[in-house]
């Protein structure tokens, strides 16, 4: 498709997961310019599958969601604490605006 790779880490578990899909559905712009720009792919961290294979080529992840940044052939270009887009108990708008627009192709 010609986009970079949006690469979420988190699980079922995460509450901080289940706020992030609440904050794109509620704000479509922000899911457009996702949708748009990039190749989503979310990679489940639960006790039963770790998906250690498939992370261990990335830099470690101090917290849940975890977002890493791909180009279009899977170089690694960017790894994102999501907690430095959070404001109270949900995210930034302008933050995450700024994250994606940087990151797009």
């Amino acid at each position: 498709a010609g986009k970079r790779v949006m690469l979420e880490v988190g699980g079922q578990w995460c509450v901080w997961c289940h706020i992030m899909d609440r904050f794109f559905e509620q704000n479509l712009k922000l899911l457009q310019l996702r949708e748009q720009s990039y190749v989503t792919v979310k990679i489940n961290v639960s006790p039963e599958n770790r998906n250690e294979k498939v992370l261990a080529v990335y830099p470690e992840i101090p917290g849940y969601p975890h977002i890493y940044i791909l180009d279009k052939s899977g170089k690694l270009m960017h790894s994102q604490e999501t907690s430095k887009l959070e404001m109270g108990k949900s995210y930034n708008l302008d933050r995450f605006f700024e994250f994606l627009r940087k990151w797009a192709r």
